[in-house]
């Protein structure tokens, strides 16, 4: 293998949530241009990589210019669904509870840098509302004398929204952050 097969099987690698078209004719360009660089360094592809991002840095671009597939969004969301319940108290636990909820909000935390503002945004709507129909799935199969507190509901309420701050600023942060690298536009 080549070092730009290495390379490019890298970046490869670090596209998995793009969908396969899109991260196909990202690889067929980067070759061409690491081709067209060569060329012009004589023949030098190690002269032609060395000018090049690392590939974690590239895939990172391009993760932020590029949607990921609907499929990785399901899947994502899947995870999310599945932490969700794990993080219900009348499922798992007091303690259970605490470490299912600390597992979901890191899941949003990594898809939401992973994949973005939107998608994160997607996933956190997703635990949100499954953690809601976790609660009222339990709450009907409470005992008829199970007395509602609403204080404990205020609390879960607020820690489900939470998740959505968590999904949402992760994307936020890297939209200003890139904003002011650019400067402001003349």
């Amino acid at each position: 293998m080549s070092a730009t097969d290495e390379y490019l099987a890298a970046v490869r690698r670090r596209l998995f949530l793009l969908d396969s078209k899109t991260r196909a004719a990202i690889i067929t360009e980067l070759r061409g241009h690491i081709a067209e660089a060569a060329q012009s360094a004589a023949g030098d592809e190690a002269a032609a990589l060395a000018h090049l991002d690392p590939p974690a840095t590239l895939a990172r671009a391009y993760r932020q210019i590029y949607r990921p597939s609907p499929w990785a969004i399901v899947l994502l969301g899947l995870g999310a669904v599945l932490l969700a319940f794990a993080s219900l108290p009348g499922l798992v636990g007091e303690v259970g509870a605490a470490i299912g909820y600390a597992a979901l909000a890191a899941y949003i935390l990594w898809g939401a840098i992973m994949t973005g503002r939107r998608s994160g945004l997607q996933l956190a709507g997703y635990a949100f509302a499954f953690r809601l129909v976790g609660l009222g799935f339990q709450f009907m199969e409470a005992d008829p004398g199970t007395e509602f507190v609403w204080e404990d509901f205020g609390a879960f309420l607020a820690a489900s929204a939470l998740l959505l701050v968590i999904g949402y600023l992760p994307g936020e942060v890297r939209r200003r952050r890139e904003g002011a690298e650019r400067g402001p536009s003349l």
